[in-house]
């Protein structure tokens, strides 16, 4: 199967405007779950505001990562669509001499816990490094840290620079939802919001294994959002005048561009 997968676009303005646009020298590429097209558009303006070309290869409910399969239950078949967002698209990304920077972004906690969170419904996920492997939420943290590895090991030695962005708060409602009713309803919005510890707390295991994939590396590098959406004690769902998030985990074009105006100069800077 081709690894140009249907989420992928290099010119969402059309092939006129692709022709008026010089073609760039570098590229940015974007890899990753629903959490990476959630950046898509905010992370392509701002590529394209550093002279840079955009590819991105975007599969819902899969993780950037190579040599893993991901199953719904202890019984299910591997997802089939996540096979596609794995080995295709590193081969696709190491064909491409443009791509000099490639940005992972995923939502990390689920692979590495396998749980869902707060209210939301859906089943656990399982990491395994065979089709019909033995699956725990303990071995998730093992394959979820081999298959990290792996992958940015592989993009690094081809001479790739990645950039990984941690895990932005998750809510565990309906945090948009929230905040509008909130406003319709001229009541506190303190409601919509969610204690740091609880998030810190969450994603403690995938982002110790994220952070250690930059350790003694310069070509790789983290982006934590949590500085840009929480205090020192609380993590905010809005502020004055935008809401940051869809749904329960979703940034918000305005929680988007929030966050990629955080690293866009880190596009072109990384060392």
């Amino acid at each position: 199967m081709p690894a140009r997968l249907s989420h992928e676009r290099d010119c969402p303005a059309g092939e006129s405007a692709c022709a008026a646009r010089p073609t760039p020298a570098a590229t940015v590429a974007l890899w990753g779950d629903s959490h990476a097209g959630a950046l898509s558009a905010a992370l392509e303006a701002a590529a394209h505001r550093q002279g840079l070309g955009f590819r991105r290869f975007v599969q819902d409910g899969c993780p950037p990562l190579i040599n893993v399969f991901v199953k719904n239950g202890l019984l299910s078949q591997p997802k089939a669509k996540c096979l596609r967002n794995g080995r295709p698209v590193l081969d696709a990304i190491l064909a491409d001499p443009k791509i000099h920077t490639v940005v992972m972004v995923a939502r990390w906690t689920i692979y590495a816990n396998g749980t869902r969170f707060g209210e939301e419904s859906g089943s656990d996920l399982y990491l395994t490094q065979e089709r019909w492997g033995w699956l725990s939420f303990q071995q998730n943290q093992r394959v979820f840290s081999q298959a990290l590895s792996e992958t940015v090991s592989a993009l690094t030695a081809a001479g790739k620079r990645v950039l990984l962005v941690g895990q932005v708060p998750e809510f565990g409602f309906d945090a948009n939802r929230c905040q509008l009713m909130a406003r319709a309803w001229n009541r506190s919005r303190a409601a919509c919001d969610i204690p740091r510890a609880i998030v810190e707390a969450r994603r403690a295991a995938s982002e110790a294994m994220l952070a250690s994939r930059t350790q003694d590396d310069p070509g790789v590098s983290l982006v934590d959002p949590l500085p840009l959406f929480c205090d020192e004690t609380v993590c905010h769902s809005a502020g004055k005048a935008h809401i940051y998030y869809h749904d329960d985990d979703h940034l918000s074009r305005s929680g988007a561009i929030r966050l990629v105006d955080a690293f866009e100069k880190r596009l072109s800077q990384m060392p």
